[in-house]
Parts: structure tokens; C-alpha cells; sequence
């Protein structure tokens, strides 16, 4: 019998906790979690739609988020791959 995976719902911790007290950690979780419902969102309009500041270090990690999944995205393709294989090997 093939088991299902059930996806867990992500909780937000801004929703729950206050800003000073969210861990790194959580907050990326957050931003990634937002990121992949709403990909459209500027890191301004991100911050402002979840709850938090935008602070400096907020937008850059957000912003870093939308570079990682860029990235990630990137060596999902053939292309992608040759591209780092040949950074490695240069």
C-alpha cells in the first residue's frame, strides 16, 4: 500500500510570537514559506503582508530567500548544471 504524505501547514512565527523573539531560523522558515505562496510580492510588500519591519536585515534576508530559490531553480534545468560543473572544474 503506497502511504501519502500529508504536507504539514506551515505556522508563522510572527503570527504567534513577537518579532524580537523569533529565532533566525524561524523567520527564514517565514520567508521561505511566504516566498513560495506569493512569489510575486516585493520584499517590501512580503515584510508588510507577514507582520514584520522592514528593517535592513529583514529585506536582505528576504531578498536573499528570493536568490536562493533563483539559484536552486536554475539547476533544475540542464543548462544550470553544465553551468556549475563548469565553475567547479574552471
Amino acid at each position: 500500500m503506497k502511504r501519502m504524505r500529508i504536507p504539514l501547514r506551515h505556522h508563522y512565527a510572527i503570527k504567534t510570537k513577537k518579532e524580537a523573539d523569533i529565532d533566525f531560523f524561524d523567520k527564514i522558515a517565514d520567508f521561505v514559506n511566504f516566498r513560495r505562496k506569493s512569489p510575486a510580492y516585493t520584499n517590501e510588500q512580503a515584510l508588510d503582508s507577514l507582520g514584520y519591519q522592514k528593517t535592513f536585515w529583514n529585506t536582505f534576508y528576504y531578498q536573499q530567500v528570493k536568490k536562493a530559490e533563483a539559484n536552486m531553480a536554475q539547476l533544475n534545468t540542464e543548462a544550470g548544471v553544465k553551468n556549475l560543473i563548469k565553475k567547479f572544474t574552471s
